[in-house]
């Protein structure tokens, strides 16, 4: 009988739909709006208060607005309102978790008499820009990828997430799932995690493309997990259009590079092969504020968007990729090296200099100066 409605409520809206100009192709740039709905089940009552989801979307201190604003460097800035939950009549039991369409369209429909499409409608599309339907329920496995957050609908972009956490890990809202899967969808980043499983952890923690959608380290509280995740690497936020890179194409002396928490500031610097250094600043602010180390972060970056992405880490130690081989996903929190203090430069161990062999970069006298970092570069000879 459920299923006959929503497909009756589907039809119903495609055929009241007015004509609408394209959808925003740019999700993650300039000033938007977001709308969220918080719908609990028949069998499955909501149990996070709304004063949570609120400060998780819009609150002053570590929200998804603060996230944009900060990684973006103001490039992006999001606003809108959480409305309080209310019950479907339908139970939890009844959903395939692979269907969120199925969640979007009752919410709409339980939601219709509250929602005015143009108060989150900074496209001037007549679409909302961004909707959020969060539930009561838990999916029934911990990792279930993408097809359970994203839906067709008539925002630009319909999501659906449980409220707390993923299947059964984790107790607060699931940011770093979103923004890691969005990343996917809507940008085309790519996974940097690593053979994780067996103790390669790729770009660990300093990235939400790779361990970094959990949180900033390997010991973040299991009720914590996915609420405070890390920022794009520096390339991403290049390609995000979030960074300012700045290309070192010569021998120079005494860079400064300040952090690209509040700056958007990226060096890159052309390797003599088939790599490039990606180069930026990580400081103790917002959601990097619990990193292991802060400093200057050496990214040997493939050429072809396809190759492995390398962290140079300051120590030499390369511990990213000698990990524990547990056989199974290495969920937080647990005893494993997802970065370190001595990963940046100069570092917990005062490391001044880096020779990259492959790329042929040298670059050396690497202080601190302040928030930011001075350092000198010299280039390899060429192909």
């Amino acid at each position: 009988m459920i299923r006959g409605l929503l497909m009756a409520l589907v039809s119903a809206l495609a055929c009241s739909e007015p004509e609408r100009a394209p959808r925003h192709r740019q999700p993650w740039l300039g000033h938007q709006r977001a709308l969220v709905l918080l719908m609990a089940w028949q069998d499955a009552p909501a149990t996070l208060p709304v004063s949570q989801v609120q400060e998780a979307f819009f609150g002053a201190d570590r929200s998804l607005a603060t996230w944009f604003d900060e990684a973006s460097g103001g490039r992006f800035t999001l606003t809108g309102a959480v409305l309080p939950w209310r019950t479907a009549p339908a139970r939890w039991a009844d959903q395939p978790p692979k269907e969120p369409q199925r969640a979007v369209l009752l919410a709409r429909e339980l939601f219709a008499d509250q929602i005015d499409v143009a108060a989150f409608d900074a496209q001037g599309n007549h679409r909302i820009d961004h909707l959020f339907v969060v539930h009561s329920g838990r999916l029934p496995r911990d990792r279930i990828g993408p097809r359970a957050l994203f839906s067709p609908g008539r925002a630009d972009r319909s999501m659906v997430l449980q409220s707390q956490g993923i299947g059964s890990v984790g107790q607060r809202v699931p940011l770093g799932f979103y923004l890691h899967e969005a990343a996917h969808r809507l940008h085309r980043l790519r996974d940097r995690y690593g053979d994780h499983r067996h103790g390669d952890y790729g770009i660990g923690a300093w990235g939400i493309m790779g361990l970094g959608q959990w949180g900033p380290h390997a010991l973040v509280a299991e009720a914590d997990l996915y609420r405070f995740p890390t920022h794009p690497r520096a390339r991403a936020k290049v390609e995000l259009g979030w960074a300012r890179e700045r290309v070192v194409a010569e021998d120079t002396e005494d860079l400064l590079l300040r952090p690209i928490e509040g700056t958007g500031e990226v060096v890159r610097i052309p390797g003599s092969g088939e790599h490039d250094l990606y180069l930026e600043v990580r400081s103790p602010v917002g959601f990097h504020r619990d990193l292991p180390g802060h400093g200057l972060l050496v990214w040997r970056e493939p050429r072809a968007r396809s190759g492995e992405v390398v962290l140079l880490q300051a120590d030499g130690r390369d511990d990213l990729a000698h990990g524990t081989d547990l056989g199974r996903r290495p969920v937080p929190p647990l005893e494993e090296n997802f970065g370190d203090a001595s990963d940046p430069f100069p570092g917990s161990l005062g490391v001044t200099e880096l020779l990259d062999e492959v790329t042929g970069v040298r670059i050396s006298r690497i202080r601190t100066e302040g928030p930011a970092v001075r350092f000198d570069v010299e280039l390899g000879p060429g192909d």
